[in-house]
């Protein structure tokens, strides 16, 4: 089993390096022709630089198989959109996901909910958003207030209005 898993790992990587290699082609080819008598040398050389470091940099996690947080992200999302076998297993496995901090959700993590069920709890504040320097995109938590506020077929929106943190009970107790 730990064999299967790790054979799956390294197709996964293969697969997000090749993608990888390929999005970088696809911009460098726009930066020629944004860029033609102007930068694009200096451009071409640090885009290059970027794309061999990445290159290898992502061979070396694989074949350490350290990765990180972004990379198991990433990975996940792979495994689970190319493997639909797999995503079944997990669509089984949860009746539903609970999801606090939504509005610190990036759309990467979204694309993974959407993956495993289609059954979510969702909480969140837009006003308590604070990981944009993670990706995170309030807009994603605003886009389902706003799809349940319009269609109550789609989900259920529940606000909560009263504030139990400053009752003043608590705030005497300061």
């Amino acid at each position: 089993e730990r064999k299967a898993v790790i054979d799956i790992t390294n197709e996964v990587c293969e697969k997000a390096e090749n993608e990888i290699l390929q999005i970088c082609s696809i911009h460098e080819e726009n930066l020629k022709h944004m860029y033609e008598d102007g930068i694009y040398p200096q451009v071409s050389v640090l885009a290059s630089v970027a794309e061999d470091f990445e290159k290898f940099y992502f061979e070396k996690k694989c074949k350490k198989n350290t990765f990180e947080f972004n990379d198991l992200e990433h990975l996940a999302y792979k495994l689970l959109s190319d493997f639909p076998e797999v995503r079944q297993e997990y669509n089984e496995k949860f009746d539903e996901i609970l999801m606090d901090e939504y509005q610190d959700t990036n759309a990467l993590q979204e694309g993974i909910f959407e993956l495993i069920s289609d059954k979510r709890f969702m909480v969140g504040d837009m006003k308590q958003s604070i990981y944009r320097f993670r990706n995170s995109d309030p807009l994603i938590f605003k886009s389902k207030d706003k799809l349940f506020s319009e269609n109550p077929d789609k989900g259920k929106r529940i606000v909560l209005s009263e504030n139990f943190r400053s009752r003043p009970e608590v705030l005497d107790s300061i």
